[in-house]
């Protein structure tokens, strides 16, 4: 036997039984329970089952709305929760210490599976609509927040689930509406693909992003999908082509009416041309595109808008990203000493400010500097600091540069996997 097959889960067992009893006492069969909390029989009937998987939270709470139990079952399900935390803390799951030595790349599989077959997705269980667009906002905050772990782990069976919805709405609406969630969730797989080297997955799901959001008429979904685009460019180095997308996406958006929205688009997108422009040497450019940025910022509460974090602040980080891309060392470093990411900010977005930063102190002589910045970016986001090649090079500077290398940058250099 296996770990996974003896390993005891008396809370979570206990809260199986509990929903079953419940339901049973009510005198309801599961598909009318199912009617009554809004999900389908599917899902009651998961909940119903003992195995791995926990019930969502907000699957438990409807079945507390519906079974009228005063909270009783939400309780049940945060001890459930905290058994199934301590279990991984003592690495019972083979699973679990998969995820912790290489938790993206285990899941990968799985992942290209689903982005393969999302479009032919198999029978099973969709939530109602406001439980699908909770879902995508959670995965899009993994993302953001690099969480990248998590992540693989719940993005298959959504993007599975999103297919389903789409395919089986009944009006143009319903369709809509999940085309716009499977985009989404797309730009979320993207992030795992593009970052952890999968450039080839990376292009297909773009191409995905573009074909469904072209079938829905919806404001500034285009924008974000010419965003993530640039990645594309910049796998083949062809710039031109990427500052060219990124204007046209601009253009696109309607300057006739300004909202929030709206300027969270246009500024995401001059923000990312601006990035592309110094990667080209084009100082003036970069820094109209940068003018772009912050004038739209100024309307523009710093938020993650169609999964894109945006505001003053994300502006101000990509002026250290522009300087270093155009080989500005000292300016990059002088925008960057004395300020420090808010911690509101997204944990992916504040990383990128040290990751850029490090390689910059170094060039101007400053190791001790770097390292910090590195040290900072891997506290904020350990997995995508590890995996960053900017962070890779910037080690091996280090390293070189070091007559004698510390204990602690040793250590650094071993956990990203850097000789």
């Amino acid at each position: 036997m296996t770990d996974e097959q003896t390993e005891t889960r008396p809370a979570a067992d206990h809260l199986v039984r509990e929903i079953r009893r419940l339901r049973s006492a009510a005198g309801l069969s599961q598909s009318e329970l199912a009617r009554r909390i809004g999900y389908t029989r599917n899902y009651v009937s998961l909940a119903e089952r003992e195995g791995r998987n926990l019930p969502s939270r907000e699957l438990v709470d409807a079945l507390d709305r519906g079974l009228r139990t005063g909270g009783d079952l939400r309780r049940l399900w945060e001890a459930a929760k905290q058994e199934q935390a301590e279990l991984r803390r003592e690495n019972r799951s083979p699973r679990t210490t998969q995820l912790r030595d290489d938790a993206v790349r285990v899941g990968m599989t799985a992942l290209r599976r689903a982005l393969l077959a999302c479009d032919e997705p198999d029978d099973g269980p969709v939530r109602p609509a406001h439980a699908l667009r909770a879902a995508v906002s959670q995965v899009t905050e993994q993302r953001v927040q690099a969480r990248y772990a998590q992540l693989v782990v719940d993005l298959p069976d959504l993007l599975m689930e999103l297919g389903r919805a789409r395919d089986l709405a009944i009006d143009e609406r319903e369709r809509s509406n999940a085309t716009e969630l499977l985009v989404l969730a797309y730009r979320a797989a993207d992030g795992l693909a593009f970052k952890y080297g999968y450039t080839d997955l990376s292009s297909q799901i773009i191409t995905a992003m573009r074909l469904a959001a072209s079938q829905v008429d919806r404001p500034f979904l285009d924008a974000a999908v010419a965003y993530v685009r640039t990645e594309m460019f910049f796998a083949v180095r062809d710039l031109e082509t990427a500052h060219r997308s990124l204007v046209r996406a601009i253009d696109r958006i309607p300057a006739t009416r300004s909202t929030v929205d709206s300027e969270a688009a246009r500024g995401s997108l001059a923000m990312r041309a601006a990035v592309v422009s110094a990667r080209a040497g084009k100082a003036e450019e970069a820094d109209d595109h940068l003018a772009e940025a912050y004038r739209a910022a100024e309307h523009t509460p710093e938020g993650v808008y169609l999964g894109t974090a945006f505001g003053p602040a994300s502006v101000r980080i990509h002026e250290v990203a522009v300087a270093q891309e155009l080989g500005d060392s000292p300016t990059a470093v002088q925008r960057g000493t004395g300020w420090h990411p808010p911690r509101e900010l997204p944990a992916e977005r504040r990383s990128h400010f040290y990751i850029d930063l490090a390689p910059a102190q170094l060039e101007v002589g400053r190791p001790d500097d770097a390292f910090a910045s590195l040290q900072l970016a891997k506290s904020v986001a350990p997995l995508h600091t590890r995996e960053h090649p900017r962070v890779k090079a910037a080690l091996r500077s280090l390293l070189r540069a070091q007559r004698t290398v510390s204990d602690e940058l040793a250590t650094f250099a071993a956990w990203a996997d850097v000789s």
